[in-house]
């Protein structure tokens, strides 16, 4: 990375929210938008997403929706594969673990 360079967790973490509205068979929490709104907002896709640094490895940790009747285990290695390419071709940095943690079940009776 450039000397001098920053770049901060939150910048990381959007990069990861962003890559996970491609997901399918589940979602991150921030992706739902609000109720009236079509899309979700910016400040919401980092929800449920923690990065780490050191030096230029990363790690993160993703709290994950599971849609009913898909593969969790599935679901949550698309999500790991799409995390890791964005934030890598975003960043240049290494990333060394994408954690994912199923946090919610969603189904036919909840949005």
């Amino acid at each position: 990375m450039a000397e001098g360079f920053k770049l901060h967790s939150g910048v990381l973490e959007l990069i990861a929210g962003l890559a996970l509205l491609q997901l399918k068979g589940g979602s991150c929490p921030g992706a739902g938008a609000d109720p009236g709104e079509s899309r979700p907002r910016k400040k919401n896709l980092a929800r449920g997403i923690r990065a780490s640094r050191d030096g230029d490895e990363v790690k993160l940790n993703i709290d994950l929706g599971v849609d009913y009747g898909q593969d969790a285990l599935e679901v949550g290695r698309s999500a790991q594969e799409l995390v890791k390419e964005a934030v890598e071709a975003m960043t240049g940095f290494r990333v060394i673990a994408v954690d994912v943690d199923v946090a919610s079940l969603h189904t036919p009776l909840t949005p």
